[in-house]
């Protein structure tokens, strides 16, 4: 039983260790999401986004059409991550709108936002491209270690072990010296 709780605790570990590489995201699409269903025209939003360029000045732009404009420019984390709090610009036109976000390495993510207040009878927002890799490779990487080691865990605790029996012992008789007569 000593041995099956070494195996767990060096599972545990390895799936704490490549955890560290899911929660970067090496390699990830990056995205941008805004907290609001609808922004009105002059009113604050937040804006979340995430494995953009690491360190580095990120730029917030809108574009729909021949409307653009610039909300600001940001700094995203180590991690390429970054929250911010940004305004809709007064002019901007009703209905979607694409807000871009991009890095000067050109790491760029964008989401489609609706600017005013929902009626009910809008058009939906065009369509955004869909990657041609849609899970984020970090997340396989630790699907298959969990697997492999919930399979290696269930292998020790299930295996058959040999069933304990009588067992013989092989003994060789050893003569006596008491009643060995000596010549004297």
């Amino acid at each position: 039983m000593h041995r099956v709780g070494r195996i767990i605790a060096v599972t545990l570990v390895l799936l704490c260790a490549s955890a560290g590489t899911a929660a970067g995201h090496f390699g990830a699409q990056s995205f941008v999401f805004v907290t609001d269903d609808a922004i009105d025209p002059g009113e604050q939003f937040t804006l979340i986004g995430s494995d953009l360029a690491p360190d580095s000045e990120v730029e917030v732009n809108l574009r729909i059409d021949e409307y653009a404009a610039t909300l600001g420019t940001l700094r995203s984390g180590s991690d390429g991550h970054f929250e911010t709090l940004l305004t809709m610009p007064a002019e901007a036109p009703s209905g979607f709108i694409e807000l871009i976000a991009s890095s000067p390495d050109g790491t760029s993510a964008s989401a489609w936002i609706h600017v005013g207040p929902r009626t009910g009878q809008e058009a939906p927002p065009p369509t955004q491209s869909q990657s041609a890799f849609p899970i984020d490779p970090s997340l396989i990487v630790l699907g298959v270690l969990l697997a492999g080691s919930v399979g290696a865990v269930a292998y020790m605790l299930l295996r058959r072990r040999p069933a304990a029996g009588p067992t013989t012992v092989a003994t060789r008789r050893v003569p006596s010296k008491r009643g060995r007569r000596t010549r004297g």
